[in-house]
């Protein structure tokens, strides 16, 4: 659940730090407050997307952190923390998210810069949101067949990996058969030329490196009359005559080996110029042998451009390098090796694909009939809380009808509605008002919750009371108060009935007092909350209203 939320520079809300308790707490204010910058807090820390529009106006950044636990399975907290190598602080998971007015947001996972999708991944765990969109989402196909699928516990799921073991294999076999069934021509084709490209590498067989040595080799042949020349020079110059370079140095290094008798000093330079003498000696042999070395076979320039020629025509198909070619030919001929296109294996293969075939279709076939059971205990259960939340004669259908397979299945889902007796049977995204969508959800969200078994979960709703006053809405309150029994529960709300059901009250209040609007979080308690829940009741906190709102009070600690 979530601890502590701390916020600055949200929206409008300056700055705010609040303690939420477990159970349920209601946010509540004057429209326009504010209310929903708190849920985009809770938002931007289950990873969602942020923007620019997410800083107050006139701040450089916004900021929100908030204190996770995990109290029911507190292993389960540390497990998700280790992966990420973030830390715990006590047990207590630290969140934190940084959008800045300009540039690129930041998350922060136990004091560790993290990506956005490692708090979506927490989210998935810890907090469910729900608003107007997520109502949207009750009319899609997607959302309703998952919806199915949680509600169906651990044999739901091994029938569900079943079949997706089951498709996923088929997949592969059924584009092998394919592939094997393309035209015999073109496979013909691409045989040949793959055969044709191996045999032209085998034959020209160049070996990596060896075009960067022929062009050395073809450089030097090309200026060999100037090599030698230059050599010869060199070589003239460092050891031949009595102004050679080595007779020199020699000269030099005895002169100053001769004047150490009067400086000592000179002793070293004496030894560096007879090691300059020395070195130049070798390499005058060097120099001479090299020359000695430039000899040229009849024909061996052409030979050498020739093979270039060679290995440069195979290079523009196969290349551009000579590892390149070598890698395109281990991968041809290893297609070659592999591909059977005999009728032996095309009947093997049609033999596999039938049984394959079988399979999806006996994995499809239960997992429907596990849908068809669950989908009959879920519809009856959200019909039973449906009537506890003020839709008495409303009846929910869940067909579950054979499609082409895919990934998810071979079913498609349908949630149907029947508002009221003598209704019929309508689909969600077609019958069900905003009202009826909001109690739908809460509904729905009841029942995965029980079937689940978990608790100490964060539910967020807004906008769940839309259409809604009067008994209906004191049945919706009283149901978030139920759900809050085992798990953690925020509403933002207008509607007294079902802020008189909470355990913790957080009121926004905006200031405009100033130069500038400001609007501030305040946890309410005693009569402060009594006076809250009168101004939602009648906008005054007369003695009238101020009694109505105690009796709410009173009336909904006596239904707990």
């Amino acid at each position: 659940m979530i601890d502590t939320l701390a916020l600055r520079d949200v929206g409008v809300i300056e700055s705010a730090e609040l303690d939420f308790p477990a159970g349920l707490t209601v946010i509540t204010g004057e429209t326009g407050a504010g209310k929903t910058m708190l849920l985009t807090a809770i938002a931007l820390i289950a990873g969602e997307r942020a923007d620019a529009s997410r800083v107050r106006k006139g701040a450089a950044r916004a900021t929100v952190d908030a204190v996770l636990t995990d109290t029911h399975h507190p292993e389960r907290l540390a497990t998700i923390a280790e992966q990420v190598d973030a830390e715990l602080d006590d047990g207590a998971l630290l969140i934190g998210r940084t959008v800045p007015a300009q540039g690129r947001a930041r998350a922060s996972l136990g004091g560790r810069q993290v990506p956005a999708g490692v708090l979506r991944d927490l989210a998935e765990t810890y907090i469910t949101i729900h608003g107007q969109s997520e109502q949207l989402k009750l009319r899609q196909a997607s959302f309703q067949r998952t919806a199915l699928d949680d509600a169906g516990g651990e044999q739901l799921r091994a029938a569900l990996t079943e079949y997706r073991a089951a498709f996923e294999t088929f997949q592969e076999v059924d584009a092998r058969l394919a592939a094997l069934r393309t035209s015999s021509t073109e496979r013909a084709q691409r045989r040949a030329a793959l055969t044709s490209g191996v045999s032209q590498i085998d034959q020209v067989d160049p070996k990596v490196g060896e075009d960067d040595n022929l062009r050395l080799q073809a450089e030097r042949l090309t200026n060999i009359d100037e090599l030698r020349r230059l050599t010869q020079t060199a070589y003239a110059a460092l050891d031949t005559g009595e102004t050679s370079a080595v007779e020199r140095l020699g000269q030099a290094a005895h002169a100053l080996r001769s004047a150490t008798e009067f400086d000592a000093e000179l002793g070293p330079w004496a030894e560096e110029l007879t090691h300059a003498a020395t070195l130049a000696s070798e390499i005058a042999g060097h120099v001479t042998a090299y020359a000695g070395d430039l000899a040229v076979e009849p024909g061996q320039l052409d030979t050498i451009h020739a093979r270039r020629a060679e290995i440069s025509a195979l290079l523009r198909i196969y290349g551009p390098t000579i590892e390149d070619a070598l890698a395109w030919r281990d991968a041809a001929q290893a297609e070659l090796a592999s591909s059977d296109d005999s009728p032996e294996a095309m009947a093997r293969l049609r033999d596999q694909h039938e049984r394959c075939s079988a399979a999806l279709e006996d994995a499809a076939n239960r997992l429907r009939e596990e849908r068809t059971r669950v989908a009959t205990r879920l519809a009856d259960a959200i019909g039973t809380e449906l009537a506890e939340l003020g839709m008495a004669s409303a009846k929910v259908r869940i067909r579950v009808e054979p499609q082409e397979p895919a990934s998810h299945g071979a079913d498609e889902i349908t949630f149907e509605l029947r508002a009221h007796a003598g209704a019929p049977y309508r689909p969600i995204g077609q019958g069900a008002s905003g009202g009826e969508l909001s109690r739908l959800m809460l509904a729905l969200e009841v029942c995965l919750a029980d079937a689940s078994g978990a608790s100490g979960h964060t539910f967020v709703f807004d906008e769940i009371d839309a259409g809604i006053g009067g008994a209906t809405a004191t049945k919706v309150g009283a149901r978030l108060a139920r759900l809050a029994l085992h798990h953690q529960v925020l509403v933002v709300t207008h509607v007294a009935q079902v802020a008189a059901f909470a355990t913790g009250h957080v009121r926004i209040v905006k200031d405009e007092s100033g130069s500038a609007v400001r609007t501030r979080a305040e946890a309410l308690q005693g009569a402060e909350r009594t006076r809250e829940i009168a101004r939602m009741l009648g906008g005054t906190d007369s003695e009238t209203a101020m009694r109505h709102a105690a009796e709410l009070v009173n009336a909904a600690n006596v239904g707990r």
